[in-house]
């Protein structure tokens, strides 16, 4: 859950980044005090809040709980069975179907996910950029953006994946290769 959460956050940060086409202040890093600073915010209003859900809309942020949920089925679902191997099998779509009308509720009738994103929004844009952003994101470039943003993420993913594994070999011998520098010796 954490990761999709992330990729969430990505998301937005990265369309962001481009709608802008500025580099993100050090800064702006999540730091040890990252909660504390939502309190020391202006307050986050109403209207605040409601800018933000368009914005998620308009960047399509809303669309990602069906992916969301369909990570979660994967990788929910085989704890499950490896905790609780008693369940039969003929039961696991009835689980996956449980598994996906819950996240449906959560998402869509209760609505509990914004509540959770609205302080993250509020940090790190004005309701000025906000307005900004949705201004660009309803442009046939900023549509555009939403549409390739997905597959470019889970492309990007993927080769930075397969890079990091190119880069483990190289760095085992760099890492041997300054121990034994050192006196170290490593098997």
């Amino acid at each position: 859950m954490k990761h999709i959460l992330l990729i969430i956050i990505f998301f937005t940060a990265f369309n962001a980044q481009v709608a802008y086409a500025t580099e993100y202040p050090k800064e702006l890093a999540p730091s040890k005090g990252f909660m504390e600073a939502f309190t020391k915010e202006a307050k986050l209003t109403k209207e605040k809040q409601a800018v933000i859900k368009e914005y998620m809309q308009v960047t399509g942020a809303t669309k990602l709980g069906t992916q969301m949920t369909d990570q979660f089925v994967k990788l929910f679902l085989p704890s499950i069975l490896k905790i609780r191997t008693n369940i039969p099998p003929s039961t696991h779509k009835l689980i996956e179907e449980e598994i996906r009308l819950f996240f449906h509720e959560e998402l869509t009738v209760k609505d509990s996910l914004y509540p959770l994103l609205y302080p993250l929004y509020h940090k790190y844009f004005s309701l000025k950029d906000l307005h900004g952003l949705i201004r660009f994101y309803k442009t046939p470039l900023g549509k555009k953006l939403v549409r390739v943003s997905p597959p470019l993420v889970q492309e990007s993913m993927l080769v930075g994946s397969e890079w990091g594994k190119s880069l483990v070999n190289p760095m085992m011998q760099r890492i041997t290769k300054r121990l034994k520098k050192e006196g170290i010796e490593v098997q």
